[in-house]
């Protein structure tokens, strides 16, 4: 099947852009791989899934945008639009995944925090009958201790009486 020059330069554009985009992909992913603590075997499934995932898109991508023709040169210009992300673009788009996640880590440390402490007010309110029983008991403790002292100043009070009245006698 003969394609005309446009169409050649067609694919050949869109097969630059999905190498790059596969250059961008794997930068993303290699960024949250470094940035993440989790098991090497973790991230080489992860990775393997990543690349039977793109594969699949590759092709059906490139399926539908040739009708099933394949060109030579189109894994030759994968590679190009690989090659022109890795020079031109991945510095700075390491910068802004590294800038992303950093944000993102903050925003979930806070929202864990808020959500700690919410959990202890949902808590309280979700368990009054434990709430009101703890308070009873320690509001009882409180007072016996309070009207224990002043009874025992009173009674010393008395006992002080009795014993400066019979000193008058």
């Amino acid at each position: 099947m003969m394609y005309t020059l446009t169409e050649q330069v067609t694919f050949i554009a869109h097969f630059i852009i999905l190498g790059m985009f596969l250059g961008a992909t794997y930068t993303i992913l290699n960024s949250f791989l470094c940035n993440t603590k989790m098991r090497i075997w973790l991230k080489y499934i992860i990775e393997i899934i990543y690349w039977v995932i793109l594969t699949l898109v590759f092709i059906n991508y490139m399926l539908k945008i040739s009708d099933g023709y394949l060109p030579v040169y189109t894994f030759l210009f994968y590679i190009v639009g690989i090659v022109i992300h890795f020079i031109f673009f991945q510095k700075q788009l390491t910068k802004d995944v590294d800038y992303i996640y950093t944000i993102l880590a903050k925003v979930f440390t806070y929202l864990k925090k808020f959500f700690q402490k919410l959990n202890k007010i949902v808590i309280i309110f979700m368990l009054p009958i434990e709430v009101v029983k703890f308070l009873k008991e320690n509001i009882k403790k409180l007072i016996k201790k309070v009207f224990k002292g002043k009874k025992n100043e009173n009674k010393e009070n008395i006992d002080n009486d009795i014993i400066a009245s019979g000193n008058d006698t």
